[in-house]
């Protein structure tokens, strides 16, 4: 008998998963009847016949013919091998090129001309049934969009879809939209929005953690301001990848203020949108001027925000600072700009002093991992969980006031306030239990990491500033005393999973662990690696104030 193996496809719009198994049925019942014997079956779940490289078992079975297994691949009919034309004839080949022949079992295509012929008219059908059929979708989609309507995929954060697919406000998730435009219209930062939409329980409508990205494509979205837009985004490449930040002509934008319930006000959405603007702008002026060796790591410690790149021009001369975001837009924050390579040579030489220089990075990584030893979060995980069960209980408490008949309104609000706080804690119990034993390193492992930074301050920019974004958590300027100077603090951590911990010891006012205002040189050993290192940087002018 003749080896073959079947290649089976269902796309996701049109069919289920059934589809395959009556694809495979046909396939063999053909092998049993013409004395092939099935030595595989690849399937492609959910996969559209368009884009060859997103089908990841058509792929493999591509390859596999190469290695002379088999000699023919059954296919219940060919627009399941492919809906391109070109991709189904160049694939076609490439099995030929390798002895593999393929069979249509419901199609019966010979290697007589006239076959050859039939197989080109039936994939030509194949490709004007794929593009007739997107064509005649994509009219009907733009019928519901011109009515305001749901057209598919997942509504944006804030809004869910009525049973008679018109959009409603889901005032929780909206509660985090109009947090996230209210801080960026007031001038805070990314870091400063994460780090509240964090500590509020927020989540994406996936349920996942806020970034970068999930911002400003938030912060961009029309929809918000109320405007219902359809077919924005330009579509797939010949790869079936896309652009998300590339649009489509003006003109083939369906855009209908008013169309969808709005979250933030006009006045807040022009706010962003100027910002977001003006912040495109200083950034693509700044990165083709100067490189900012602490971009992105340089905080403000008086208000939290961080510290952008900054260049001013006199007498001939560039000078570069960093400056705290929030006083640069709103003016209420009292911070001092700080020369670039003042700062930045400072923290180079501090860190390859005190971290990695030859004669320190062995007593560090011992010392480090003597850190790791001191908690191994067990107690942490225990307490988490003894608070949630004494939230549950005050819960249970209102619970049972309100079913007697209690009506006092403070009952509800407590109760309100209770199941937001068992939120936060489930969350971040959540976090700690799915990375289990994450912060323990070996004394190797972390000798492994320090050794790429040895001699920091020869290495040039290039290594300096992939290693300060792998080891430093944030750099925070304070100001001296009496206006003299900057207090600086330098997190340094080996472990991401870290961040909290460092950042709940910023106060440089009166906790213990703040640096002394006149001491240089400090420091400060945490538990699961975790360095402070203070020192006190004198003012120096070097340019227009």
């Amino acid at each position: 008998m003749i080896n073959a193996v079947i290649y089976a496809r269902f796309s996701s719009d049109m069919q289920r998963e059934e589809s395959i198994d009556a694809q495979v049925r046909a396939c063999k019942y053909y092998a049993q009847n013409f004395g092939y014997n099935i030595i595989h079956i690849y399937a492609d779940k959910a996969k559209s016949g368009r884009y060859i490289r997103k089908r990841d078992q058509f792929q493999k079975m591509i390859l596999d013919s190469a290695e002379g297994l088999f000699s023919a691949v059954l296919v219940h009919k060919l627009d399941r091998f492919g809906r391109s034309g070109m991709d189904t004839l160049e694939n076609q080949k490439i099995l030929e090129q390798n002895g593999v022949e393929l069979i249509s079992v419901k199609e019966r295509l010979d290697k007589t001309p006239q076959g050859k012929l039939m197989l080109y008219v039936i994939v030509g059908m194949n490709e004007f049934y794929s593009a007739n059929l997107a064509q005649e979708t994509m009219k009907g989609l733009k019928e519901n969009a011109y009515k305001c309507l749901y057209t598919g995929g997942i509504p944006p954060l804030g809004y869910d879809v009525n049973p008679d697919k018109t959009f409603r406000i889901n005032e929780t998730e909206a509660e985090a939209v109009r947090l996230i435009f209210k801080m960026y219209a007031d001038g805070c930062g990314y870091t400063e929005i994460l780090r509240a939409l964090s500590a509020g329980g927020f989540r994406t409508k996936r349920g996942h953690a806020f970034g970068s990205n999930s911002l400003h494509d938030l912060l961009t979205n029309e929809k918000y301001a109320g405007v219902y837009v359809f077919n924005k985004s330009a579509p797939r490449n010949a790869h079936g990848k896309m652009n998300r930040h590339k649009y489509k002509s003006e003109d083939e934008i369906i855009r209908i203020p008013g169309g969808i319930p709005e979250i933030v006000s006009p006045e807040v959405w022009k706010e962003v949108q100027k910002r977001l603007k003006e912040n495109q702008h200083r950034a693509a002026r700044n990165k083709a001027k100067i490189d900012y060796l602490l971009s992105g790591k340089i905080f403000c410690g008086l208000c939290g925000s961080s510290m952008t790149g900054e260049v001013k021009y006199a007498n001939g001369h560039t000078y570069a600072y960093y400056r705290c975001g929030k006083g640069q837009r709103t003016k209420e924050c009292t911070q001092r700009e700080i020369p670039k390579d003042l700062v930045e040579q400072a923290v180079v030489e501090q860190i390859n002093k005190n971290i990695f220089s030859p004669k320190s990075i062995d007593a560090i990584c011992h010392r480090i991992y003597a850190s790791f030893q001191e908690d191994d979060g067990k107690d942490k995980l225990a307490a988490l969980k003894r608070e949630i069960e004494g939230i549950d209980r005050k819960i249970g408490n209102v619970t049972r006031a309100i079913a007697e008949g209690v009506t006092a309104p403070e009952l509800k609000d407590t109760l309100e306030d209770l199941s937001s706080q068992k939120k936060k804690l489930q969350i971040k119990l959540y976090e700690m239990e799915s990375v289990p034993g994450a912060k323990k390193k070996t004394l190797e492992e972390i000798k492994a990491e320090f050794s790429e930074g040895a001699d920091f301050g020869k290495l040039p920019f290039e290594q300096q500033k992939r290693i300060i974004q792998k080891f430093v958590n944030r750099v925070i300027v304070y100001p001296g005393a009496n206006g003299g100077g900057y207090r600086i603090r330098v997190i340094l951590s080996t472990d991401e999973s870290a961040v909290d911990e460092a950042l709940s010891v910023l106060d440089m006012e009166g906790n213990e662990s703040s640096p002394p205002l006149k001491s240089r040189n400090t420091v400060l050993f945490l538990p699961n690696g975790i360095m402070l290192l203070d020192f006190f940087l004198p003012k120096k002018r070097d340019g227009p104030r």
